[in-house]
């Protein structure tokens, strides 16, 4: 064992420092140095030295049950984000089971608070007769009292009969009111619910209560806090409109702007203005998206940069007019108005950048497709191909134009005999 030790001494002694390698060579520091490791390898304990824990500073040998590895620091750490992990996600699905919970609830609170609502304004008002009643007899009975009629007189005013009955059922009604007060609560919340269901996107719900509270308007016209009620949900319903109206300036599906078109159908009544506003907002949708197309001029790629700005022009122009097909009567004044304002623009950008192509095939290919896609629209508003023909011709010959029309006519009729 010994043989081994000084091979480990030896061993360990290499990586000393040259002071220390100087003082280990030294007899005495030697035999004390192999006495050390003698007994340290010949320890009962021996397992703890093949323990590669590293321990965490500040551990006590000994006195909290050993040092804590960094592979226990890891996996104790993991544990404690799956445990976080799982706590967000409780939480987040509690918070979408509530949300849920409350749109299911609002239809059956809002129809009961409003049948309830006939029963507490006739409640109140037969409690307001009798504190009238109640009031008036109390003036009676001091305007005896000061003519000096005294209690048990020929003219004392003794509470009759008459006067337990009023006060009992004075005393019943205000019961009945205090018990029915939860359904004038709910009338209360409708306006901050109103602003709640519209940050869940639940527009119909939305829509529901406004009927609700100008039912209640018409009905109750003389109560003010009706008045109110109404009021604020009608600021509500307007911020979800300008909220709406917006979303048609997005890049929306068919289906999405049909929806939200049913929606404001349902709130704004005047057909012609509903109209205008959604032209409007897909005009700004468009034109928006022609916009971000300006790096690729910026990058000297007109080419790519015509190319995309025409797809644009077709596909949004087609769907635009199609969903307002499906969900008015057409009007071909309005139409007319929107595909001629978009074809006026698209010809403005071809004039400006026509000229910047290097290759005439190019300008030939482009120039094709306009006319398809002109002549196309005409099945949803008109034919814009002699205006936009006129309106190119400072950027293009009229010869060269004239030529590309002949050819797509043979194109047409080619297809045609096939």
């Amino acid at each position: 064992m010994a043989s081994h030790t000084q091979l480990l001494l030896d061993t360990l002694s290499v990586n000393l420092p040259a002071g220390s390698q100087e003082l280990l060579a030294e007899p005495a520091w030697q035999d004390t140095a192999l006495q050390y490791l003698t007994e340290l390898l010949d320890a009962d304990d021996v397992e703890t030295l093949l323990d590669t824990a590293t321990p965490l500073p500040g551990s006590v040998k000994g006195g909290g049950g050993g040092g804590v590895g960094i592979a226990e620091q890891i996996a104790e750490l993991a544990n404690e984000s799956v445990l976080l992990d799982k706590k967000i996600f409780g939480r987040l699905n509690s918070s979408a089971t509530s949300n849920l919970a409350l749109v299911l609830h609002t239809n059956t609170v809002f129809h009961e608070s409003f049948e309830n609502f006939d029963s507490l304004v006739l409640l109140a008002q037969e409690l307001v007769e009798l504190d009238t009643m109640a009031g008036w007899k109390t003036q009676v009975a001091a305007v005896n009292s000061s003519l000096g009629l005294a209690a048990g007189g020929s003219g004392s005013a003794r509470p009759g009969p008459h006067d337990d009955i009023v006060s009992a059922t004075y005393s019943t009604e205000l019961s009945s009111i205090l018990q029915n007060l939860q359904s004038l609560t709910e009338i209360l919340e409708l306006p901050a619910i109103t602003h709640s269901l519209i940050k869940l996107g639940q527009y119909s719900e939305c829509i529901e209560i406004s009927s609700l509270s100008k039912r209640l308007r018409i009905r109750y016209n003389d109560i003010d806090l009706v008045a109110r009620i109404e009021e604020n949900i009608t600021y509500e319903i307007n911020d979800m409109v300008r909220k709406l109206s917006s979303l048609l300036m997005t890049n929306l599906k068919q289906a999405s702007m049909i929806k939200i078109l049913s929606y404001l159908k349902r709130i704004i009544g005047n057909r012609d203005q509903l109209k205008s506003i959604f032209f409007h907002s897909r005009y700004k949708f468009i034109t928006d998206e022609f916009d971000t197309l300006l790096p690729l001029k910026q990058s000297r790629l007109i080419e790519k940069y015509l190319k995309r700005t025409l797809e644009i022009f077709r596909e949004f122009c087609f769907q635009t007019v199609i969903t307002f097909d499906s969900v008015f009567d057409r009007d071909r004044h309005l139409t007319y108005v929107f595909l001629r304002s978009l074809t006026d623009r698209l010809c403005a950008i071809l004039v400006e950048n026509l000229p910047l192509l290097a290759e005439d095939s190019a300008c030939d290919s482009l120039l094709l497709q306009l006319i398809y896609c002109c002549q196309s629209l005409s099945r949803v508003g008109g034919d814009f191909t002699a205006s936009v023909l006129r309106q190119l011709q400072p950027a293009v010959d009229q010869r060269r134009l004239l030529t590309i029309v002949r050819k797509q006519k043979e194109l047409v009729r080619s297809l045609n005999r096939v």
